[in-house]
């Protein structure tokens, strides 16, 4: 049937070969056009991931020195307590 179609006239023949050549082109770029966008899309997406990942780990850097700090600060408070508790303590053992 298709060896038919294309015997019958010119017009047909022309008209498959434009197809084709339209066809062809079309689609190599389309695939061309995909790679490029898919490789530069994994890109974004692992430097986005990365930058992601950077400040996260700087937020908790953050939220570990402000644990540290506070530890420290609470132990320095319990410390002082203890040392003034001790000083009065010793203060009224003398007036005795």
């Amino acid at each position: 049937m298709m060896d038919n179609w294309l015997g019958r006239s010119l017009k047909h023949k022309l008209s498959l070969l434009i197809i084709i050549s339209v066809l062809v082109p079309v689609l190599s770029l389309g695939l061309f056009s995909y790679s490029i966008a898919e490789k530069l899309t994994e890109e974004k997406a692992i430097n986005s991931g990365m930058n992601t990942l950077t400040l996260l780990g700087a937020y908790l850097d953050n939220m570990v020195r402000d644990a540290e700090f506070l530890s420290l600060y609470i132990l320095g408070l319990r410390t002082f307590r203890v040392i003034c508790v001790c000083r009065r303590r010793m203060d009224s053992c003398r007036e005795r």
